[in-house]
């Protein structure tokens, strides 16, 4: 990248001089995490930039132009990324006839113990997938929701995710549904 070009393997050059290379890293992100000593909570950029300095070599930092800090995501932000992700699950299941309905109370649930400071977004992606989409998916393929239905999912009082399902074959209607209870999914 040196004089505006870039070689791949088998030596063939491609332009690289008006290119802006946009790289992120979680490195220094956990000195953010962790308490200070004494009565002052301010970190500098030194802070993390020891991080930075002990991950990558002098001669890789060398070439890079700056270097931005982000802040950590804001509770809203956090809460707009839950969104997405439901709605994409929402969009899923639409197409196999079941109509879903989230709780305010579900969202703020899976903000609480699905977030982390240090890495970002991804858990939530994760949680969503462990506790929620493979219980809907049993639910689909073997359960009340073969031919489609409507799930309200809740949290109760004793903050467990609760399915309350009601099926299109079903004769009890909205009966409250919880796979913790009965042993099957361990929330």
């Amino acid at each position: 990248m040196d004089h505006g070009s870039l070689s791949d393997n088998y030596g063939r050059k491609i332009d690289f001089r008006n290119v802006i290379l946009i790289m992120t890293t979680n490195a220094g992100a956990e000195v953010f995490t962790k308490g200070t000593i004494g009565f002052s909570d301010i970190r500098t950029k030194e802070d993390e930039m020891t991080e930075i300095i002990q991950i990558f070599s002098s001669e890789f930092r060398n070439r890079i132009d700056a270097i931005i800090r982000f802040s950590n995501l804001s509770h809203s932000t956090l809460l707009y990324i839950v969104n997405k992700f439901l709605v994409q699950l929402k969009n899923q299941l639409f197409d196999q006839k079941v109509n879903v309905v989230f709780t305010d109370y579900l969202r703020e649930y899976i903000v609480k113990h699905a977030s982390n400071l240090s890495m970002g977004a991804r858990p939530i992606e994760r949680f969503i997938q462990n506790k929620i989409h493979k219980i809907l998916s049993e639910e689909l393929l073997f359960g009340r929701l073969m031919h489609g239905g409507e799930v309200i999912i809740n949290v109760n009082e004793n903050e467990k995710i609760i399915f309350n399902i009601s099926s299109k074959n079903s004769l009890i209607n909205k009966k409250e549904f919880d796979l913790h209870s009965i042993g099957l999914f361990n929330l």
